[in-house]
């Protein structure tokens, strides 16, 4: 070895650097003082003297990435590590340094290093509980927090964060009860307050989740976000006032928060003050041009006021939803906007969302072959045979199935907006869909041999719809809340697919309603049902479509803010000549409607 290649012993005299680690010492105050850049240049003038002093290699490196700067962490510390590889804090502020520059392998291995120093290094083993979380590694990450915990059971903090972990495991009660560990340990932790209401909202306890959202805004009564969340949680109450109050609460505390202006749109759609549910949407625009739940919303409330043309042009926002990933159409053809001419090209219909939705819009496909095209209609399963005959269509295509050539696309929600149809322009035909022949032949005797007597007026009954629906619970009721409105004069039959327990329990008790559940295979059996009722009474589901788009006499219940197609305060509908609106005067209040029902029932006669 030459003398060149050999390591350079920096000899610093005993009274220089006692000089030195004292200055150390006062870097270090200033440091804890916060005092960072004088710290940090106090460091620098000692390596500029001494520059392999470890504590001030170790120290200036602190100071980089507790302002900011991970990137020049490395180095100092690093070298301060190779000088001094011992010394368990190096190896845990290292780590510290590559979590900031998102480096979790790195930084789970500089914390590893630290607790095989120090096996009782409780921060190490909680940024373990960090780094191993960022990697996905849940489990180990709890592994982590359980370990800090036993040197350290009184750590709010690691509760908190073990709660978080919990969360991602999908362990959400055993996370309810970390945090609640969390502010027993510290009451006043107006985070963990928020975390856990957050948890108690996803598990349907949204009363408890006021609760906490209550003390969270308490311990900060700045914490908008807090206020916004509260605010979802009475709304899940339907507390209306109560949300909205909350609502701007979160906007007092935060002016520019568009989340809170959507929400505050949603209370007031809700409360059915339409115009001002406008307002605070545009609001929410005027902060945030692009926010597509504020647009879809704004749409919406512009289709129930009527104001059709505004609407359409911004429920095309739909698409923009993370939501609509799922079935947001990928294809090479471009998309029909209505000033495309189609004579002589095949164009392809499909539906995005509901049943009732697929049977309402479906009546554009005569208006689409009208102007010369070939229509290709891509259909669900269970919706096939009722649409097979549907006028214009010039095939149909059953979802999953290969799809033929064509030359355009056009999801049928879409279509109103390329017709460009407002109010006056509905169009509407007495029927247009047709039962399979069949099928009505076999219900037909199915019927007569189940009831029996062929005098009474037969009324098909449908209370409820799909649980999931975002408005079930304004729009379904349960049956044992309709039998005592309905006169034993006339033959019920259940065209509910499938009802609800509580709703068995009822269909038990009351023989007089023939239900047929299971029976009930796909649409078309539900179609040859509505031809041979002489009225069906609905809530709104795709019943009251399929029986409206039939031309059969249907009632329809619907809420105090209906959905957005049955329009307000009129009796009839513009989509469906055959349909007899029957609505809340008031928010819950099916009372006045069963009233009215009873009367009109009473006045039918076979």
């Amino acid at each position: 070895m030459t003398p060149a290649s050999r390591p350079r012993v920096v000899f610093v005299p005993a009274a220089l650097l006692a000089q030195l680690n004292a200055r150390v010492r006062q870097g270090l105050v200033l440091q804890q003082q916060g005092r960072f850049e004088e710290a940090g240049t106090l460091y620098q003038d000692i390596l500029q003297i001494h520059p392999e002093h470890v504590d001030a290699l170790h120290l200036s490196g602190v100071v980089a990435f507790q302002t900011g700067r991970a990137a020049e962490a490395i180095a100092p510390i690093s070298r301060a590590i190779a000088l001094q590889p011992g010394d368990a804090s190096f190896h845990f502020n290292l780590g510290l340094a590559q979590a900031q520059l998102g480096q979790h392998q790195a930084a789970l291995a500089s914390h590893e290093q630290a607790i095989a120093l120090k096996p009782d290094f409780v921060d190490a083993h909680i940024h373990c509980g960090q780094a191993l979380r960022a990697l996905g590694q849940h489990q180990a990450a709890l592994a982590s927090y359980d370990r800090a915990l036993a040197l350290r059971p009184q750590d709010a903090e690691t509760h908190f964060r073990r709660a978080a972990v919990l969360r991602d495991l999908q362990q959400p009660e055993s996370a309810v009860a970390a945090y609640d560990r969390a502010v027993s340990i510290q009451p006043d932790y107006p985070d963990a307050h928020f975390n856990r209401g957050n948890l108690l909202r996803e598990l349907k306890r949204p009363e408890e989740a006021v609760a906490s959202y209550d003390l969270a805004i308490a311990q900060k009564p700045d914490y908008a976000k807090a206020c916004l969340n509260r605010g979802v949680a009475l709304y899940e109450l339907n507390r209306l006032e109560d949300a909205l109050a909350s609502y701007d609460q979160a906007i007092r505390y935060n002016a520019s928060y568009a989340d809170a202006f959507v929400n505050r749109g949603i209370c007031l759609y809700e409360l059915r003050r339409l115009d001002e549910a406008v307002a605070s949407y545009d609001q929410a625009l005027a902060l945030q041009p692009d926010y597509p739940e504020a647009l879809l919303n704004k749409s919406l409330t512009l289709l129930l006021q009527g104001k059709l043309l505004q609407g359409w042009d911004l429920y095309e926002s739909r698409w923009r939803l993370p939501a609509s990933e799922t079935y947001r159409p990928t294809f090479a053809q471009p998309c029909w906007s209505g000033r495309e001419p189609v004579e002589g090209k095949t164009v392809l219909l499909f539906g995005e969302q509901g049943f009732g939705d697929f049977v309402q819009f479906s009546r554009y496909a005569t208006l689409l072959a009208a102007r010369g095209a070939t229509v290709v209609l891509q259909v669900p399963p269970s919706l096939a045979s009722v649409l097979k005959d549907l006028a214009g269509v010039s095939r149909i295509v059953v979802k999953g199935e290969p799809l033929p050539p064509f030359d355009l696309y056009c999801p049928l929600l879409s279509l109103p907006k390329a017709f460009g149809t407002d109010l006056g322009g509905i169009p509407s035909a007495p029927r247009y869909l047709q039962a399979d022949p069949r099928k009505v032949a076999h219900w037909r005797a199915e019927l007569d041999r189940r009831t029996g007597d062929k005098t009474r007026l037969r009324i098909g009954l449908v209370w409820s719809g799909n649980p999931t629906q975002g408005n079930d619970r304004n729009r379904s009721m349960a049956l044992s809340a309709l039998v005592p409105h309905l006169p034993v004069n006339h033959q019920y039959v259940s065209l509910q697919k499938d009802a609800r327990p509580a709703d068995r329990l009822t269909l038990e008790r009351h023989s007089h309603i023939l239900h047929l559940g299971d029976e009930l295979k796909d649409f078309s059996d539900t179609a040859a049902l509505c031809e041979l009722m002489d009225l069906v009474l609905t809530v709104d589901t795709s019943v009251a479509h399929l029986s409206g788009a039939l031309g059969r006499p249907t009632w329809v219940m619907v809420a105090f803010v209906p959905d957005w197609r049955w329009l307000l305060e009129r009796q009839d509908s513009p989509w469906y000549p055959s349909i007899k609106l029957y609505r809340q005067p008031a928010r819950d209040h099916w009372a006045s409607v069963f009233s009215r029902l009873w009367v009109d029932l009473k006045q039918l006669q076979a």
